[in-house]
């Protein structure tokens, strides 16, 4: 280690790995890939939208949404809160929401 080395704190690697991916240029691919961090009120209009959707015969006999009933609820979902979301995360949101 040299003079000018000693006594400066040297930051942690997984600082430093953080630091670099964030301060990567994000492509529009990576946007749509940027995990949503679902608050109690997205949570609740979460499951209102599919006991709605469910109850107006958009439901299937397994207990998921056909096709017509998520893209309702991705489309009210997404106006509602100004969001982006897919239909893979509003499916994993609702995976664990019934896993509880």
């Amino acid at each position: 280690m040299s003079d000018s080395e000693e006594g400066k704190p040297q930051p942690l690697p997984s600082l430093q790995l953080s630091l670099r991916v964030a301060l990567q240029p994000q492509s529009a691919e990576s946007d749509t890939k940027n995990p949503h961090i679902w608050s109690t009120i997205d949570k609740t209009k979460l499951l209102e939208q599919l006991f709605d959707e469910s109850s107006a015969g958009r439901a299937t006999d397994n207990g998921n949404l056909k096709k017509e009933g998520r893209t309702n609820v991705m489309n009210k979902l997404n106006e509602h809160f100004g969001l982006n979301l897919n239909h893979d995360q509003i499916k994993n949101q609702k995976t664990v929401l019934q896993m509880l």
